[in-house]
């Protein structure tokens, strides 16, 4: 009977032992879970907030486009791309008319409203493959993949036709807004920087042809 009892004792006590053993395992389980969570969440923020500073650092803080860097980068992507399979591109720069007039007159902060709103009909316009961005100022580029000379002008018409019957008496009763456009589709073009020169002496070339017109 001694013995058995003590081998009952003996038994409650290593149950015990095994109880409390298998509570610090669940605990530690439980903690380690909860680490592994907050890990899971700082990376993700992190993944986010990169991928936030990278957009900072390719976008245009006033209209939401692309910015000049990032817009020459993909347009020697593009070109590549175009060179290696003979495939079309076109490449387009379009300038605000009298937009320094636009400031003076209307005030700056009437300006950047401009620009956000040409910067959303030039959206409106392109693919998903397409790109635009603001160049500089009141110019935009707008590089456009697979596009041959006849669809670029058509594109550009549309964007210049859109900003001339946008309703920018809403802004202001007096203000008229129109766009000049310069293009390139020459396949001959020895490399993508003489393929954005020559869309940008056309673009002179439409400024000095009376403005609001595509070349």
């Amino acid at each position: 009977l001694l013995l058995a009892r003590f081998e009952l004792e003996q038994a409650q006590r290593a149950a015990e032992v095994e109880r409390r053993h298998r509570l610090a395992l669940a605990e530690t389980n439980r903690a380690l879970e909860a680490t592994d969570r907050q890990n899971r969440e700082l990376l993700a923020r992190l993944q986010r907030q990169t991928e936030r500073l990278r957009e900072q650092a390719i976008r245009d803080v006033l209209t939401g486009l692309y910015n000049r860097r990032y817009a020459e980068r993909q347009l020697r992507r593009a070109f590549t791309r175009s060179r290696r399979y003979a495939r079309p591109l076109s490449v387009a720069l379009a300038d605000l008319d009298n937009f320094k007039g636009i400031n003076d007159t209307f005030s700056h902060a009437v300006g950047d409203r401009v620009l956000r709103a040409v910067a959303d009909l030039a959206r409106a316009q392109l693919r998903p493959a397409d790109t635009a961005a603001r160049y500089g100022g009141e110019e935009f580029v707008l590089i456009l993949p697979e596009t041959d000379a006849a669809g670029a002008r058509a594109l550009a018409e549309r964007l210049r036709l859109a900003v001339s019957a946008y309703p920018w008496a809403a802004l202001h009763p007096d203000l008229r807004v129109t766009l000049s456009v310069g293009l390139c589709s020459d396949p001959a073009s020895p490399s993508y920087e003489r393929l954005l020169g020559a869309a940008d002496e056309n673009l002179y070339a439409a400024k000095g042809g009376g403005k609001n017109r595509v070349v």
